[in-house]
């Protein structure tokens, strides 16, 4: 599946002054971002990103990470990948696509839960509980913040995923439960890219971070497969 998520436009690295002195840095909004890439033609790239398979278990009492407790969050460990991009680039449009075999459905596992961030906003969870802990920014994004999460009881009733937009239609993901391979993609409006892309041009950096959260079982908490997924940009070098 080719999931498109367009992003409008943000500038990665050192921003340099355009033609008419306008310092990207300076920019007011998304439209001032995609107003950018309108007047340029892109260069595209294709970029991998790889997250690496994680079983040396949860670091439980290390730094802000809690002793093991059973049917608690106690622990995580966090893996983040940012896209490599020429110094000054402006980012025009991004597609994933989580086929990387198009043979084959790339499967993951994971053990006990896990966040999927973009630049510190929750994409995607295992567990609709875990956003519950949460508190969402005045753009109805919701920042990741484990201070929130640990300590909290884990429901081992709550099932359902959590997907940024999904509850008012606004994307689409599909998402393995708990210790079962299997596929997943993600599907983000326009309206959700726009916001996730000013977002990345305030900080300066477009980063994925995927954090594996577990309880107390030393041989499969904070696990995950190795997973995939190529990120193809269209950009602009200012």
């Amino acid at each position: 599946m080719r999931t498109s998520i367009g992003f409008t436009c943000l500038c990665l690295a050192a921003c340099e002054p355009d033609a008419e002195g306008k310092d990207s840095a300076d920019l007011g909004d998304a439209d001032d971002v995609a107003a950018l890439c309108a007047e340029s033609t892109p260069q595209s790239v294709s970029i991998p990103v790889e997250f690496a398979a994680q079983n040396d278990g949860c670091p439980w009492g290390e730094g802000d990470n809690l002793d093991a407790q059973d049917a608690v969050y106690t622990a995580r460990v966090e893996s983040t990948e940012a896209l490599a991009m020429p110094e000054g680039s402006v980012i025009c449009d991004v597609t994933y696509d989580f086929t990387i075999d198009p043979e084959q459905a790339q499967s993951m596992r994971y053990d006990d839960h896990f966040v999927l961030n973009f630049v510190d906003v929750v994409l995607a969870s295992s567990n609709e509980q875990i956003v519950g802990f949460l508190e969402a920014d005045a753009t109805g994004l919701v920042p990741w913040d484990w201070s929130a999460v640990a300590g909290q009881d884990i429901d081992w009733n709550e099932t359902d995923h959590w997907c940024l937009g999904e509850a008012d239609g606004l994307a689409e993901c599909t998402i393995p439960e708990t210790d079962t391979p299997g596929e997943m993609t993600l599907d983000f409006d326009e309206s959700i890219v726009n916001q996730l892309s000013y977002r990345a041009v305030e900080l300066n950096r477009a980063d994925f971070t995927f954090v594996a959260i577990g309880d107390n079982d030393p041989d499969s908490d904070c696990s995950h497969d190795a997973f995939e997924f190529l990120v193809s940009v269209d950009y602009v070098e200012r």
